[in-house]
């Protein structure tokens, strides 16, 4: 019998600003109120500086002693950095992956598609930002290279990666035009075309690093 998992109230304050971050509704620079985040969510302040914590040592966050916490600013130069090296690794991966690649990687990639149709029509855009991650990490993992994974993997866990998976939440019909060029990098795979489903990927970083500038030039 599977043991149930309860998240502590840490953890659920953390699940709580992480995807306020995702939905824009707390803004990069905008300060973090303890007791209004204590009170919102019916826990002591203890919980949720735990939770600003876990936040500060990911890079979401930066304490200032005596004044308090603020989501970190995101910077358009370093986005675009950020950017420009996954768009290279992730495009490599991809097309290593495309001669590894086995028909059972295939029918966990069709799987996250339907599940994300299925997000989409559920308006669920936090389901849909880790169907995406799900689907390129099982291309990636397909690839014999761990450094190169472990790499993107860390890019991916880096500071902001709330701002990159707030697409989804902040570009009506991301979601869907996500799963269409999913589709087209899953047939490029089937074909062996490894360099055209590495300019697919590619093509999705820039788009992605695109509609975000907008958002952060307008904040």
């Amino acid at each position: 019998m599977r043991k149930k998992l309860f998240k502590t109230k840490s953890q659920l304050v953390y699940d709580y600003l992480k995807e306020n971050f995702m939905s824009g509704d707390i803004k990069s620079g905008e300060k973090i109120v303890t007791r209004a985040v204590a009170e919102e969510l019916g826990v002591s302040e203890i919980p949720v500086r735990e939770a600003i914590k876990m936040l500060e040592s990911q890079g979401f966050v930066e304490v200032t002693p005596h004044v308090g916490a603020r989501v970190v600013r995101v910077n358009l130069g370093e986005l675009e950095e950020y950017y420009m090296i996954r768009s290279e690794l992730e495009g490599l991966a991809t097309r290593l992956a495309s001669t590894h690649i086995k028909n059972s990687d295939f029918v966990k990639l069709e799987k996250i598609q339907e599940e994300h149709k299925k997000a989409i029509q559920s308006e669920n855009p936090k389901k849909i930002a880790d169907l995406n991650q799900r689907f390129h990490f099982t291309i990636y993992k397909c690839s014999p290279y761990k450094h190169l994974y472990d790499m993107i993997s860390n890019l991916w866990a880096s500071a902001n990666i709330s701002r990159i998976n707030s697409i989804f939440f902040l570009s009506p019909g991301r979601g869907e035009e996500t799963l269409k060029e999913h589709e087209q990098i899953i047939e490029a795979l089937r074909r062996g075309d490894g360099d055209l489903a590495c300019e697919f990927v590619r093509k999705q970083k820039k788009t992605a690093f695109e509609i975000l500038s907008k958002v952060i030039s307008s904040e």
